[in-house]
């Protein structure tokens, strides 16, 4: 009697994932096993049993319910996402108008300490100018030995006088008051304090000073300076310049510093001034010359504003 075919599976050919499921649960229930030379039958055919409609039903129902966890957990991920985003976008747009309200306050402020120091330098000035008029009538004298006492001080400095202006009366050289600079007295072989001293006439100091220029002051054979007394404030400006007096002596330009503060230049029966070092480098070339270096200035720098680096953008 011919052996009889073997009848195959009414569902067609199945997966071997689907085979090897099926065979894996028949192992684990107890059922049949694969033989022990590696798990194919007597005629050389490995022993896969085909999975049922209702193993793939089931499988894909499991699959569906991973699928929709995985969904709803996507889903509220991106939730909890969109969350976080939108509340540190509200942060950052809270944090940006508080920027720019403190960059509008810092503005305001920068505004109000310039428009402060502008005025703090115009009364300095108005003090520098009070305090040189005040002066006016003043005269330093400095190298006189500190061996004439102040008892002696009014005479020497009159008979010095003298010899600078022979013509005039006694009378002329009239001092309101006349003694050493307001400073302890220094070593025996240091510089002699200055004498300052305040002339009762005007004009008298005026010719005094116009007489030094032709003729030095000498006293024991030891050379005196005259200089006008000024501000401790114009002095040191003027020490800021000397950058610039000294190149406008090198080139043999003549100038003269004017009240309030400023620089007088002659060149070419041309008159230039320059009343502060933020006009300085102008000044320099309307006169042909370069900006000396070295020069410094005794006013702080102005603030800055602050600029706005971003833009609202629509939601």
């Amino acid at each position: 009697m011919p052996p009889q075919k073997q009848k195959k599976a009414a569902d067609g050919p199945v997966a071997p994932i689907f085979a090897a499921r099926r065979t894996q649960e028949i192992r684990q229930d107890g059922g049949r096993t694969p033989p022990e030379d590696g798990g194919e039958d007597s005629a050389g055919i490995a022993t896969l049993i085909p999975a049922s409609k209702q193993d793939i039903a089931a499988l894909f129902q499991k699959i569906t319910e991973v699928q929709e966890i995985l969904a709803g957990e996507i889903v509220r991920g991106s939730q909890v996402v969109k969350a976080e985003i939108q509340a540190l976008g509200s942060r950052t747009s809270d944090l940006e108008a508080r920027v720019e309200e403190v960059v509008q306050q810092a503005n305001t402020s920068a505004d109000v300490v310039n428009q402060l120091q502008d005025r703090v330098e115009g009364l300095e000035k108005a003090m520098e100018d009070a305090s040189n008029r005040s002066r006016r009538n003043n005269l330093r004298i400095r190298g006189l030995s500190e061996e004439v006492s102040q008892a002696a001080l009014e005479a020497t400095v009159v008979g010095l006088f003298q010899r600078l202006l022979p013509d005039l009366p006694a009378e002329s050289f009239l001092m309101d008051r006349v003694h050493r600079a307001l400073r302890a007295r220094g070593p025996p072989n240091s510089q002699p304090r200055d004498i300052i001293l305040r002339l009762h006439y005007y004009k008298t100091k005026e010719k005094i000073l116009r007489a030094n220029r032709e003729r030095c002051l000498h006293y024991e054979d030891v050379e005196l300076q005259l200089f006008q007394d000024l501000a401790p404030i114009t002095l040191a400006r003027r020490r800021d310049w000397k950058p610039v007096t000294a190149l406008l002596r090198a080139q043999g330009l003549k100038y003269t510093w004017g009240f309030p503060f400023r620089l007088i230049v002659t060149k070419d029966s041309r008159t230039f001034s320059c009343t502060n070092v933020s006009a300085l480098p102008a000044f320099m070339d309307r006169l042909g010359l370069q900006m000396p270096d070295g020069v410094r200035s005794t006013l702080p720098p102005q603030i800055q504003r602050l600029p706005a680096e971003w833009q609202e953008v629509a939601d």
